[in-house]
């Protein structure tokens, strides 16, 4: 009798954390799919699964078991902690704002970082390591699991119905207003191809040639100044290029040109012709307003 009872707990604790542990699984993926590079997959889902089994077990042993829902009737309230349910509809929603990219192209939280003067991207080696994005996932993560905690049931389907609309909601809510509601540079969009500006030499000054694409939501053109920056600065040549005002149409303008921009100042003298350059980061002024996208 006593080895039923010690088996039935161990299927218990087991079944908790396979729950636990594939949900993290599978929020970690849909992030990794979703927010990052996925050439060297196979060996992040390697990683991932091994640090799944070990957070389902870790989490098992530190919660108490949870009763199966299928034992539990019909009329039962679908929620047995609403203390705990409210701080994590709450949480989650403060989550969805503060992932935003709007006005700009970086989010509300990166704001918020700036603001306070924490540095987001540190050296590393040769590269650099961004952490807006590691507080934003293990915060999902702590809500996800305190609102499945505060359920009696279909715990892992409405936890991943949250985690779908965490994650998703506030890009479409974006796509939505600039789409039917934005006027002006609010309904101008980038399609995160970066610009490309080719400079050559033209007796004593120096000459950029343009290309940028946009996509103006609104059905009016609009008119703006814009500069075109780079994220990391160059080793050589111009870390910002003035393009003037430019004008986009409605819709999608896969290739607007400006050419004969004359540069303040020469690059640095090993480059002695003509030379391209890519800019990740374009900013766009309307009198004294700007988004930085």
């Amino acid at each position: 009798m006593r080895f039923s009872v010690e088996h039935t707990k161990l299927q218990s604790y087991l079944w908790r954390a396979l729950k636990s542990g594939g949900t993290f699984f599978l929020i970690i993926i849909v992030i990794i799919v979703l927010m990052s590079d996925v050439q060297n997959l196979h060996y992040q889902l390697l990683f991932w699964s091994v640090a799944s089994i070990f957070w389902g077990l870790l989490y098992a042993w530190r919660v108490k078991p949870i009763d199966n829902s299928r034992q539990l009737s019909s009329h039962t309230n679908l929620v047995r902690d609403k203390k705990k349910f409210t701080w994590a509809i709450v949480g989650l929603v403060v989550l969805s704002l503060l992932t935003i990219r709007f006005p700009h192209d970086y989010t509300w939280f990166e704001w918020i970082l700036n603001g306070l003067h924490i540095k987001t991207v540190l050296p590393l080696g040769n590269g650099t390591l961004i952490l807006t994005g590691l507080p934003l996932i293990i915060c999902l993560i702590i809500f996800i699991q305190m609102l499945a905690r505060s359920l009696h049931r279909r715990r892992l389907l409405i936890g991943f119905i949250a985690f779908l609309i965490v994650t998703s909601l506030p890009n479409k809510v974006v796509s939505v207003y600039q789409q039917y509601f934005a006027s002006g540079m609010y309904a101008l969009q980038t399609d995160k191809t970066t610009s490309q500006c080719s400079f050559e030499p033209k007796g004593d000054n120096w000459f950029g040639h343009c290309r940028i694409s946009l996509y103006n939501h609104s059905q009016q053109p609009v008119t703006a100044k814009v500069v075109l920056k780079s994220k990391y600065g160059f080793s050589y040549g111009y870390d910002e290029v003035q393009l003037g005002t430019v004008t986009f149409q409605p819709g999608y303008n896969s290739s607007i040109e400006i050419t004969d921009i004359e540069m303040p100042k020469a690059p640095n003298q090993v480059v002695t012709g003509q030379f391209t350059s890519s800019y990740n980061r374009m900013n766009v002024y309307q009198g004294t307003q700007v988004r930085e996208l």
